[in-house]
């Protein structure tokens, strides 16, 4: 199979901390990276992060490539030209059902709206009417224990008004159900004219799994929790030794 479209992952894939402590992007990474758009492969960052968030700024600055964007799980879908295809926010009613219950529940409720992020804080005394994309919820070990966090999270998913995904196991992600990577790399690749068979994706985090299985290609890093890599079609190398650029060069020797 010739892949055409290469969707990257961020965070615990793509991404490295360098000895500041910033994320940042390998040599090898960025070599193959390269080497997979002078080849004519789309590349594509598919991350949970906001499009303005430092992070993808960073990549997009090391490696100077037009990127489309697949962020805020799936909620955004923009063009290398900086066209919108796609926003997927909260019916307002929603994302107060969310809050109340993250506030029922004594977890701090972190909102993204498509300005950014709006800090806990700031929504301690109520939820102003904004275009919510994602919100994050996150236990403390002080307030909420194990249980009472998974029983929050059985609350969110029974509702049947939310995507949830979880980060940690005392941090989860919530978006408008139908919501992900998945989804918004399905509509990026209507417009490009690229079929699922012909897209190779690559993750690590439990935001990646319908990604990963909707792919023609799907390649989990080591790094990767096991339910994360049993989604994946192979594994690579971790993000601390260039799993990325490992598996974009076999990619591209199997296409030479």
């Amino acid at each position: 199979m010739q892949y055409r479209l290469l969707a990257l992952d961020l965070d615990g894939t793509l991404l490295t901390l360098d000895d500041s402590g910033e994320p940042t992007v390998s040599n090898q990474n960025r070599h193959w990276i390269q080497a997979a758009w002078d080849a004519g492969i789309q590349v594509v960052l598919a991350t949970g992060r906001h499009r303005l968030s430092a992070a993808v700024h960073r990549v997009v600055q090391q490696l100077c490539i037009p990127f489309p964007l697949v962020v805020v799980n799936g909620s955004e879908v923009w063009t290398s030209q900086g066209e919108l295809l796609l926003r997927q926010a909260f019916r307002y009613e929603d994302a107060v059902i969310l809050h109340n219950l993250a506030r029922k529940f004594h977890v701090s409720c972190i909102g993204f709206t498509c300005g950014g992020r709006v800090k806990a804080e700031e929504l301690a005394e109520g939820l102003p009417d904004l275009t919510w994309l994602k919100f994050v919820l996150r236990s403390s070990a002080d307030l909420t224990g194990p249980d009472t966090f998974a029983r929050l999270r059985t609350r969110v998913l029974a509702s049947g008004r939310f995507e949830c995904t979880r980060s940690t196991d005392s941090t989860m992600e919530v978006n408008p159900a139908g919501v992900n990577k998945a989804v918004g790399l399905s509509i990026l690749c209507k417009r490009l004219q690229i079929s699922k068979h012909e897209v190779a994706a690559i993750g690590d985090g439990w935001n990646d799994i319908e990604m990963l299985r909707w792919a023609g290609l799907g390649i989990a890093m080591m790094n990767a929790p096991s339910e994360v890599r049993r989604a994946a079609d192979g594994v690579t190398d971790t993000c601390e030794n260039d799993g990325v650029a490992k598996a974009v060069e076999k990619i591209l020797l199997a296409q030479s």
